[in-house]
């Protein structure tokens, strides 16, 4: 980040869903009360954060969204309301992989290093699937594009870790408890609050080109990827 410089972050594909604003990388932090709730509380959440750090929206330097694969109306929202600010406010806007966010959380939560698979449950017999490495700096790369699988997959994909690899695997017992029994690190879910907590740190951390608000959609990856590197 820049000395001096305002960033916005949403991050919405997740429970509860929520906002901080980061003024010389200090961040606040601000929580939806009930999800599904977010056109009504996320735009205010933004203001308020702004007001309390003596800003307004116009002086926002860089946006930072989260966008997916996670919520669908959550998603929808927040880069919805990412988009309009970019474009009334001329910041920048930066998407990050939800995937990669909740990665990072865990990992730093449990001073892990290494290699982290992340699972999650999409519905519809599918899930999300992202790999990441941690390196020894504590700074996180992506592995493997994220992506929608069906169960089956999923289950083969979880079967071909290996045992050095961490994992957080959310709304997927059977998948977690084969995942427990071949002896893979199970990393608890982190608390929402590190979660953008994580948020923040990653653009510290990790260079995210910004894009033509014109051209960002969130990434809610229905389609089944059937290619995948399962390795590790």
């Amino acid at each position: 980040m820049i000395a001096g410089e305002v960033n916005l972050f949403i991050e919405c594909g997740l429970e509860p869903g929520g906002v901080a604003v980061a003024i010389d990388e200090v961040p606040r932090f601000g929580l939806v009360q009930s999800f599904k709730a977010h056109l009504e509380e996320v735009p205010p959440l933004i203001d308020g954060l702004l007001r309390d750090g003596g800003m307004a929206p116009k002086d926002v330097s860089r946006i930072f969204v989260s966008i997916g694969p996670g919520a669908y109306t959550g998603l929808r929202v927040s880069v919805a309301l990412a988009k309009s600010m970019a474009i009334v406010t001329g910041a920048t806007i930066h998407p990050v992989s939800t995937l990669m966010i909740l990665a990072n959380a865990a990992m730093r939560a449990g001073n892990a290093r290494g290699r982290i698979v992340i699972m999650r449950d999409a519905k519809m017999a599918q899930g999300f699937i992202g790999s990441y490495f941690v390196a020894e700096d504590g700074i996180i790369s992506t592995l493997d594009v994220d992506c929608c699988v069906d169960i089956q997959k999923l289950g083969l994909i979880a079967s071909a870790q290996s045992r050095e690899t961490f994992a957080i695997v959310d709304g997927l017992a059977e998948i977690e408890s084969d995942l427990r029994v071949r002896g893979l690190t199970i990393l608890e879910t982190p608390r929402y609050e590190d979660v953008l907590a994580s948020f923040c740190n990653l653009a510290t951390t990790v260079e995210f080109p910004a894009v033509d608000p014109k051209n960002l959609h969130p990434a809610y990856l229905r389609d089944p990827i059937t290619k995948y590197r399962a390795g590790g």
